[in-house]
């Protein structure tokens, strides 16, 4: 059990010389212990053991991260090793979890460490042995199992709160090494204990949460739209209490570890196995996930989902709440037995507070901390079942409210960061719908402690065990006591509101009257939430003869109204509202009036109307708080809303009043959607300016048409003289109106509405946002109807040359969005386009219409402009006919191109490919390749790219059809043996490019061929096609002369390459008859003229046929 640091033997350093401390800590601060921050505290404040924010000192880090001397050091300097951080964690137990086995061995030796010191634990009561085994530190076990203090304490046998040995945390971990040590049993087998392997999975909300996020991922689900990502402890400590309560307390646990067993991916989520405990309840995992998460979306207090927003929930709406879940067929019911809330306690008042929950078997208790929820069971012999949403498993019962208290303290608290603890208690009950409820709750009989931490007296403990007759005697005896307060200024009046007891109320007020006191002012000790739970009669009783008034606050600083407002009790609301002292107009938490709160909880239409009849609009409060636009969002009955528009025109209070965020109410009115009687309402104010921006410069028309308002209402709005429709915002993009109304799809009606006012007021259609973007570009860009484009385009002042940032024109950027062609060809006919402008990249509009798809009968309406030039090239020197082939347009359409006669074909792009090359490299049709010879001059067909690769080269490369080469073929001016950069020939790329025989047939026909020229690496065909291991090219070649005895440059032949082929060995064999056949062959060649101009390279046969190198220059 971890205890308080007392009586440790160190002292402060405060009487230590600062010379030896800074020597110290600037040790600790360069090997990177402890941060500058950190040492910069320590040394501020003259003491070794100061604490940063996780209450961790020099010590914790140093045992934590290793440092043996550093350890040393500070335990020299008077280092506490008794103190703890914020997990409950000593020195020494950090150097046990963290494996540093020097350090824990040190702690070992040192005289000063107790029997006790070595016992410590964290906050889940885990000591060394636990925390050595879960982080497998074999060694530290043995060196723990052989320290005589800790052998005496029989640490090693003691079980955790979570229920588990060292030995248990073993086994279901596989550390069987630590298992035969703890056993001592160095030959058992491991594999045959109980629960071997079942790991021990850790059940933090944070991992459960993350899984219910993935599963709603997987279903396509925005999960942060409904579930809190970050916690959700409120949901899963209901959760927890509905299955305990029901006797299912395994089940729950089963329900997290199954959602925590998933992997997290969708393939893996069919795979989940149910347990038997669910397995009659869910038909699979997909139900289950489903279940969990719908209960904690009701369970929750808050979530960003609107439209589900229950920020106040009470145990009167848990009991609602607890009808739709799962555990609906246990016919059980919910009644709430007593609120204790804002209550400041210190670990004795805790601990007291605990010991009497104890006297409440079968009660549930709601524990709300500081931004946390927990949640507390009393079992039927008066013990405790914990559940902290934080917890890593559950945790065994706790026996007693000490043990309770230190946990709360150690974990849910970060261990005694303060000297005193808030918290707020909300018991309830569940009980069978069969079964007869009791009128009231009575705890077990027991005796009042002879000294109170809380201070409760002897009346307050009366009230809180519900006995009338002792109260009686009390009050007869001691009558004095009504009016003493406890440790937290609560009076027994006070106490008796909050355990709902109106008898009690009532003898209360009767002997005060009798005394001749006026009753307390119960608003300095009451939180008027805790009314929410209480029955209308007992409330109605408490204002009428309770000493309460309507127009009181609370501790909080609300009202009675605000309150069960908060809390959704139409009765009481209802019954506040008639009452004479009630104000509507008061203020209350957070500065709201009750109307405001009234729209924030979804109140009905009669208690707004109700509340309307009294309430006053406070001008200046319109900027943080306008009632008017607080019913416009929350989207109330519209006649709430009409009867606040005429009190503002009443009250002579402008309509026009922005909120901080410079929105007005007609503003929100089009954002929400709201009836069109309402914006008519508003309009017909004749001092509102609907064209008013707000700080983003948007207008209520603006907001109308991004939130798809009703056209009727955008047409109300449009209609109104006042309006204008050409209004820029400040936004990111600084669209106008129009172009709202054309991205966000409005009905033609509005758009037609628009363009008719724009003719109207003579506005300029060609006002763009910051993108450059006009009205006829976004109408482009959204899919506007040709209708639309036809009014645009009906404009006398239209510039439909003007261009976006990016230099692109409309019609480039009809193209690019693919309206239809129709469309394109409207805008291709306005008399003043400018067919051949270019964007910044140097992109004409037939550019971008290749490269996005085009109809012939646009490009059609191209090649009839006289003005129109194909010829114009990009910035990477790329020509319209080049973009066509690239992207695979219709043959058809390219020949249309080729046939204008002002199409040419022999310019290059920057890697200095013609459009021969690129028909060849996209495999073009073969006419349009034939086309594009045709149209080529003879000279060209030999032209190279940056690489040296000739049209020639290509065919080959792309394995094209022995049609299209011999198309090159009939250009007189082809160089059979051209080669690259590389060396290497048309026949080497057919070779390289696993060409048809035929295809290689028809090089090797040519008249001229060099079968035998040598690459870069000197190899000729033959050797390439021995190292493809092609063996009908090899064949082929060989029986057309190859030679055999060429070496490349690692001095190997294409028979040594064969070699490791039988079948291609086999091709060479035999040699020398071979190879004579072969040089007859090469002979049969030539005529006799060509024989006497025969010369010789590397004993290679040549024809007189000039070969042209590459820009490398390479002469054969």
């Amino acid at each position: 059990m971890p205890v308080t640091n007392q009586n440790s033997p160190q002292t402060s350093l405060s009487t230590q010389p600062n010379k030896k401390l800074h020597g110290v800590i600037k040790q600790l601060k360069k090997s990177k212990i402890v941060s500058s921050s950190f040492a910069n505290k320590i040394e501020d404040e003259n003491d070794i053991n100061s604490v940063n924010d996780n209450l961790y000192t020099a010590l914790h880090y140093a045992a934590k991260k290793g440092d043996l001397s550093a350890v040393i050091d500070l335990l020299d300097l008077g280092a506490d090793f008794r103190k703890r951080n914020n997990r409950s964690l000593t020195p020494f137990l950090l150097a046990v979890q963290n494996g540093h086995k020097d350090i824990v061995s040190h702690f070992l030796s040192m005289d000063e460490m107790t029997a006790e010191d070595f016992s410590e634990t964290n906050a889940y009561e885990e000591n060394a042995f636990h925390l050595a085994t879960l982080n497998n530190h074999h060694d530290i076990v043995k060196l723990l199992l052989a320290n005589k203090h800790i052998k005496s304490k029989k640490l090693d046998k003691e079980k955790s709160l979570l229920g588990y040995t060292p030995l248990g945390i073993a086994v279901r971990n596989k550390r069987d090494k630590i298992i035969k040590t703890l056993l001592d049993v160095p030959r058992i087998n491991p594999q045959t204990l109980p629960n071997y392997g079942q790991i021990i999975r850790d059940l933090n909300q944070s991992n459960t949460n993350d899984k219910l996020m993935s599963y709603l991922k997987m279903k396509g689900v925005d999960g942060s739209s409904i579930l809190e990502d970050k916690g959700n402890c409120n949901g899963w400590s209901f959760l927890f209490q509905i299955y305990i309560t029901a006797g299912r307390e395994d089940e729950f646990y089963d329900i997290l570890n199954t959602i925590e067993g998933w992997s997290g991916k969708k393939d893996d989520f069919s795979s989940i196995s149910l347990p038997d405990s669910l397995k009659s309840k869910y038909k699979d995992a997909e139900e289950l996930f489903e279940q969990v998460t719908n209960d904690l979306v009701l369970f929750q207090q808050s979530t960003p989902a609107e439209d589900m927003k229950m920020s106040g929930v009470s145990q009167s709406s848990r009991a609602e709440l607890y009808e739709l879940v799962k555990d609906r067929n246990e016919q059980r019911q919910l009644r709430s037995l007593f609120n204790l809330n804002s209550t400041d306690l210190n670990k004795a008042q805790l601990v007291e507070m605990l010991e009497f929950f104890s006297r409440w078997p079968g009660t549930s208790i709601d524990m709300t901390v500081p931004e946390h929820s927990v949640s507390l069971y009393i079992t039927s012999d008066g013990e405790f079942k914990y559940f902290d949403p934080n917890f890593k498993n559950k945790i065994i019962t706790l026996k007693s409210p000490e043990q309770l208290a230190d946990l709360i303290i150690n974990f849910t608290f970060d261990n005694n960061k303060h000297d005193k603890y808030e918290m707020n208690f909300s018991a309830y009950k569940f009980y069978n719908k069969a079964e007869k409820i009791p009128e009231k709750e009575v705890p077990l009989s027991g005796p009042m402690p002879t000294h109170s931490p809380n201070q409760f007296n002897k009346l307050h403990y009366a009230i809180m065990e519900n006995d009338e007759e002792k109260i009686k005697q009390i009050l007869t005896e001691e009558p004095h006591l009504i009016f003493e307060k406890n440790a937290h200024g609560i009076t027994p009046f006070g106490l008796a509101i909050s355990y709902q007891n109106e008898l009690c109320l009532t003898l209360l007020k009767d002997a005060a009257n009798s005394q001749g006191q006026p009753l307390p002012d119960l608003t300095q000790e009451l939180d008027f939430s805790i009314l929410a739970t209480a029955s209308p009669s007992f409330v109605q009783n408490l204002f009428t003869n309770g000493g309460l008034s309507a127009d009181q606050k609370d501790v909080d600083g609300n009202t009675a109204l605000h309150s069960t407002l908060g809390y959704l009790n139409n009765d009481l609301t209802y019954f506040l509202l008639k009452t004479e002292a009630v104000d509507v107009n008061q203020k209350g938490k957070y500065d709201k009036t009750v109307f405001l709160k009234a729209i924030e909880h979804n109140a009905s239409k009669e208690i707004l109307l109700q509340i309307i009849k009294t309430l006053k609009i406070d001008p200046q409060d319109l900027t943080k708080r306008n009632p008017l636009i607080y019913a416009i969002r929350a989207n109330v009955d519209k006649e709430v809303i009409l009867q606040l528009i005429q009190l503002f025109k009443d009250s002579k209070i402008s309509l026009d009043w922005p909120d901080r965020n410079g929105m007005t109410a007609l503003m929100y009115a089009m954002k929400c959607n709201a009836d069109v009687s309402v914006i008519q309402a508003l309009l017909s104010d004749p001092n509102l300016l609907p064209n008013g921006g707000d700080h983003d410069s948007m207008t209520a028309l603006m907001y109308g048409l991004k939130h798809h308002a009703n056209s009727n209402i955008l047409l109300a709005l449009i209609s109104d003289p006042k309006t204008e429709v050409n209004y820029n915002n400040d936004q990111e993009d600084d669209n106008t109106d129009l172009m709202f109304a054309l991205e966000y799809k409005a009905d033609f009606r509005v758009i037609q509405a628009i363009l008719s006012k724009y003719k109207t007021l003579g506005e300029n259609i060609n006002n763009h946002n910051n993108d450059g973007k006009s009205a006829l570009m976004y109408a482009l860009k959204y899919g506007a109807d040709k209708e639309t484009i036809k009014q645009i385009l009906s404009f006398d002042n239209l510039n439909i040359n003007a261009v976006d940032h990016h230099g692109k024109t409309a019609l480039m950027l009809a193209f690019m969005y693919e309206v239809e062609p129709e469309i394109i060809e409207m805008l291709l006919q306005a008399p003043s386009l400018k067919i051949n402008m270019k964007d910044k990249k140097n992109k004409t509009a037939i550019m971008h219409a290749f490269e996005y798809g085009v109809s012939k009968s646009v490009i059609q309406l191209f090649l009839l402009d006289q003005k129109f030039d194909p010829n114009q090239q990009d910035d990477r020197d790329q020509t319209p006919l080049m973009y066509a082939l690239k992207n695979n347009i219709d043959p058809d359409i390219i020949l249309m191109l080729l046939l204008d006669p002002r199409t040419t074909v022999n310019l290059v792009n920057e890697l200095q490919q013609n459009a021969l090359m690129i028909a060849l490299k996209n495999k073009a049709d073969a006419n349009v390749i034939k086309a594009i010879i045709n149209k080529f001059q003879a000279t060209n067909i030999n032209e190279v790219d940056e690489e040296g690769l000739t049209a020639l080269m290509y065919a080959c490369i792309y394995n094209h059809s022995e049609s299209t080469i011999q198309e090159i073929f009939k250009c007189s001016e082809l160089k059979i043996n051209q080669f690259d950069d590389d060396g290497n020939t048309a026949l080497m790329h057919a070779v390289l490019n696993d060409a048809s025989e035929n295809f290689i047939q028809l090089l090797l026909d040519q008249p001229g061929i060099r079968i035998n020229q040598k690459n870069d690496d000197k190899r000729t065909a033959l050797i390439l096609a021995v190292r493809e291991k092609n063996e009908e090219l090899v064949k082929k070649l060989l029986d057309s002369g190859a030679d055999v005895t060429i070496k490349d440059k690692n001095g190997k032949t294409a028979e040594d390459y064969a070699k490791s082929s039988p079948k291609l060995l086999s091709l060479f064999n035999p040699p020398s008859e071979k190879a004579s056949k072969r040089k007859s062959l090469i002979l049969s060649h030539t005529s006799s003229t060509q024989e006497s101009q025969l010369k010789t390279q590397d004993n290679e046969p040549v024809l007189n046929n000039p070969v042209i190198s590459s820009k490398k220059n390479k002469a054969p």
